[in-house]
């Protein structure tokens, strides 16, 4: 047939079958065809609410491990400069094993 290549051509040879059909056959094609399209928009609408979640829970995971990153840094600076572990606990909010661990992380002191 010609019209197997032409995208337009095959188009309107499908609205023309679709023109033919009777009435009833005509309504549950276009009940069909308005399903379909629905079903495709609540489909896209899922996948961007998705992304969307997505990317809210990535930003508040990265902003939360960068905090905690930052109170460590704040934390080994504190000990480094020879606190106490009461005080730097409660200046950066850590709790004793995270400060246990940043002062195995410290260079020992040069005597």
């Amino acid at each position: 047939m010609a019209s197997e290549g032409k995208p337009a051509i095959q188009k309107a040879h499908h609205s023309l079958q679709v023109m033919s059909l009777d009435e009833e056959n005509r309504r549950l094609y276009e009940a069909r065809e308005m399903f379909l399209h629905d079903q495709a928009t609540r489909m896209h609408e899922a996948k961007e609410e998705g992304l969307e979640e997505g990317m809210e829970k990535g930003l508040e995971k990265g902003m939360k491990r960068g905090m905690e990153k930052a109170k460590e840094t704040v934390a080994k600076n504190l000990l480094s400069k020879g606190m106490n572990d009461e005080f730097v606990m409660e200046t950066t909010g850590l709790d004793q094993s995270v400060i246990d661990k940043l002062k195995k992380s410290l260079p020992l002191p040069s005597q």
